[in-house]
């Protein structure tokens, strides 16, 4: 009997233990609205630290046509904040998941963040997300404002620097990127139908290698041309690069030329030049003689004497010079694709040796060549 009554006392007791324990249960509901369960031995007091709700007010330094600068300050308690952009007829549902989504900004130190190019006359907001020292998301913070009309612009000249917010001009600008040169101020009917009417302007800067295709078919760029003069006569460079892209998997060089850099404001973006194109650049900014070269009755390749072509690289390096250091790549010795072309497996390209020769010829699509693009505004 003694030992059933013991057995019992030890049956309440860890009874009496388990209740404790369930009664110890600290449930913790959380900003972002999940909650977490906490079992503890005993609660002899509890203490909440109660922290200000973090803030990242913004306040506006400057704006133009195309871009903006504001400040971002941080209020107590505030770890960090990110920041994004957007237009005011297109706000989100909820601001707080879009600035997290799409931030260009994401700091821990309060600083000024800049918008470029963006549409002129325009209403935007800029809207940034503060969290706490827990990194929970906090208060929003927004601030609104309207980019200024853009000037009517003198036409452009050939030589001219394009900037990165689509203006153009001769003169460099601690607030503006040179991104390319003007070549011509003359463009094609499809071009002009396309709303491109200023002219066409050269990458100053080039990409590596990529293959043309890796996946050859015919007239993959919606034409062919030949080596009996149609070559240099086509200056289609930017039908064929948006032929190109509606299969940019299997098309790596047009896909590159496209992604080259941000596609400034009011231009076609970035494209492959085709073979005319590229000769008129050389022309125009190189001093090459167009007509200078001679035709190999074989192969079709046009080769301009090593004179010109030392002549016209050295030239055409010295015009992107102008755009000053780290703005700009020289034209080596090296092969360049055109969007031109020839055949099932071939396209054009042209090949630059400033101590030999410069010529147009066509190759097999899967090699991987240079690309240097255009745009056309």
């Amino acid at each position: 009997m003694r030992k059933f009554i013991t057995l019992i006392a030890a049956l309440l007791a860890l009874a009496t233990m388990a209740q404790q324990t369930r009664n110890n249960r600290l449930m913790v509901n959380k900003l972002d609205g999940t909650s977490d369960v906490f079992v503890v031995d005993s609660i002899h007091e509890i203490t909440f630290d109660v922290i200000a709700q973090a803030q990242a007010p913004i306040a506006l330094i400057d704006a133009d046509d195309s871009s903006v600068r504001a400040r971002v300050s941080m209020t107590e308690g505030c770890a960090r904040y990110e920041v994004a952009c957007y237009a005011a007829d297109a706000q989100p549902d909820s601001i707080a998941a879009f600035v997290h989504d799409n931030a260009l900004f994401n700091r821990k130190k309060a600083g000024s963040v800049e918008f470029v190019n963006l549409i002129p006359a325009t209403d935007y907001v800029i809207a940034s997300l503060a969290y706490d020292k827990y990194g929970l998301p906090c208060e929003v913070a927004t601030m609104s404002f309207t980019t200024a009309q853009r000037e009517e612009q003198a036409p452009a000249q050939v030589g001219d620097f394009l900037f990165s917010d689509g203006t153009w001009g001769s003169t460099l600008s601690s607030t503006k990127v040179p991104v390319a040169m003007v070549y011509s101020t003359t463009v094609t009917q499809a071009d002009a139908a396309r709303g491109y009417t200023h002219g066409y302007a050269v990458a100053l800067g080039e990409l590596d290698g990529a293959a043309w295709t890796t996946q050859a078919g015919e007239n993959e760029s919606g034409s062919t041309v030949s080596t009996d003069g149609s070559d240099l006569a086509d200056h289609d460079g930017l039908s064929h690069t948006l032929t190109l892209l509606t299969s940019a998997g299997t098309h790596p060089a047009a896909a590159a030329a496209q992604g080259y850099a941000a596609t400034p404001y009011a231009t076609s973006g970035w494209f492959l030049p085709a073979a005319g194109q590229w000769i008129d650049v050389l022309v125009n900014l190189g001093g090459l003689n167009a007509t200078g070269f001679t035709r190999d009755e074989a192969s079709g390749v046009a080769t301009w004497e090593k004179e010109d072509a030392a002549a016209c690289v050295e030239a055409f390096n010295a015009r992107l010079a102008t755009a000053g250091a780290g703005h700009y790549t020289p034209l080596n010795q090296s092969y360049y694709w055109t969007s031109s072309e020839r055949s099932v497996a071939t396209a054009f390209y042209l090949y630059v040796n400033a101590n030999f020769n410069l010529s147009l010829q066509t190759y097999y699509k899967d090699s991987k060549f240079g690309i240097r693009p255009l745009i056309a505004f």
